[in-house]
């Protein structure tokens, strides 16, 4: 048999639904007079033999039927409080979209293809640099070693220090101009 809880010893046996329905109401279950009595007739909640309400039979059907102020149909407050809870984090989200659509026009967000145009053109520049360096000073390099494979580390140390030049160039934020030729390709997203 289901133990039933302390708040249940104060439940007195009686035949008057009114008084079954203050006790639930007590324990925090929330059932209009109505649906009570509409449980009853259903025999959802029954009397004994006697006719009274007893404390098992109450017992179950709130265990059963009644839930402790969490559905819509019997606790209008909850519903109001889910209510006002997805009414906070809807304007919650629009807050965030109109925060960022003003990022937007204030200049604090790239539009995504932007930023991959500008990219690539970072990537053209120094892709353009880094061959343009390795040809025009190859011939400085063999002469700064004479052709000596023993002097490779200078070879090395020129080279690298060229590369850190080029890559600063590509991290610097200054504005760069290129041309890009050949066919538009319409993006399929």
């Amino acid at each position: 048999m289901d133990e039933i809880p302390t708040g249940w010893n104060a439940f007195t046996e009686t035949s008057r639904q009114s008084a079954v329905l203050k006790f639930l109401n007590g324990l925090g279950y929330q059932r209009s007079a109505k649906q009570f009595s509409v449980d009853h007739k259903k025999g959802l909640i029954k009397k004994d033999d006697r006719g009274l309400f007893t404390r098992r039979a109450c017992h179950q059907y709130a265990k059963k039927f009644l839930t402790s102020g969490s559905d819509t149909e019997s606790n209008p407050e909850g519903f109001e409080a889910r209510k006002l809870k997805a009414q906070a984090e809807k304007y919650e989200r629009e807050n965030e979209e109109g925060r960022f659509k003003f990022g937007v026009l204030k200049g604090r967000y790239i539009p995504r293809q932007e930023m991959y145009l500008h990219l690539a053109g970072r990537a053209a520049v120094l892709d353009a640099g880094l061959e343009q360096t390795i040809r025009a000073k190859g011939g400085e390099w063999i002469a700064l070693v004479s052709g000596d494979a023993t002097k490779i580390s200078d070879l090395v140390e020129a080279v690298l220090a060229e590369w850190k030049t080029l890559i600063n160039n590509y991290a610097n934020s200054d504005d760069m101009e290129v041309l890009f030729t050949g066919e538009v390709v319409a993006d399929e997203d």
